[in-house]
C-alpha cells in the first residue's frame, strides 16, 4: 500500500462530510496540482464546482525500518476553495469558515489504514486569486509503507547437472 491508497482513503472520507441537510458538502475533491494558478487555459475555463478541496501529500523524510518496511513522515495539505461572489456583501461571505471548520473537525486526529493519526499543524489563507477564497490546512502524520515481495524471475535458473556413479534411494 502506498500513496495512491493513502490518497484514495483520504478522498473517500472527505466525500463523507455533509452539510446540515445531509448533502455532500464539498462538490469537488481532487489532487492538488496548483489548479488555482491555471483556472483559465488556452481561453478555456477549467470547470471546478465549489466548495472544493484539493489534497496535497508531501513526504518530508523516510525512515528505513528493515525488511521491507519504511516510515514516511508526511505533511498532508488540504486546499479549501470557495468562490468569492456574494453580491454587494463580498467581504461578509463567511461560508468559507464553515467549510474550513467542518474539514478541520473531520480530519483532526483521524487515522487511516497504515497511518498514524493526522494532527493539525497550521492553517493559513492565500490571497493570490481573484474571486476565490483559498485556505490551506496542514496536518502531519506517519505512514507505514511496506514494499511488495521481491520479484523473482519467472524464467528461473537452468542448471545443467551431470551425475556419474550416483545412487538414489
Amino acid at each position: 500500500m502506498g500513496l495512491k491508497t493513502f490518497y484514495n482513503d483520504i478522498n473517500t472520507s472527505i466525500k463523507e462530510i455533509v452539510d446540515d441537510n445531509d448533502i455532500q458538502l464539498f462538490k469537488y475533491v481532487g489532487i492538488w496540482n496548483n489548479q488555482l494558478q491555471s483556472l483559465r487555459v488556452d481561453n478555456n475555463w477549467i470547470s471546478i464546482t465549489y466548495p472544493a478541496v484539493f489534497i496535497e501529500i508531501n513526504i518530508r523524510d523516510i525512515e528505513q525500518q528493515g525488511m521491507r518496511n519504511q516510515i514516511w513522515n508526511c505533511e498532508v495539505n488540504f486546499h479549501v476553495v470557495d468562490d468569492f461572489y456574494n453580491g454587494e456583501n463580498m467581504e461578509e461571505n463567511t461560508r468559507i469558515f464553515e467549510f474550513n471548520d467542518k474539514l478541520w473537525e473531520h480530519i483532526q486526529c483521524r487515522k487511516y489504514p497504515m497511518s498514524s493519526i493526522l494532527v493539525g499543524s497550521g492553517q493559513n489563507q492565500e490571497f493570490d486569486h481573484d474571486n476565490l477564497y483559498h485556505y490551506i490546512q496542514s496536518f502531519e502524520c506517519n505512514y507505514e509503507y511496506v514494499y511488495p515481495d521481491p520479484k523473482i524471475s519467472k524464467s528461473g535458473i537452468k542448471l545443467n547437472v551431470t551425475l556419474t556413479g550416483a545412487t538414489f534411494a
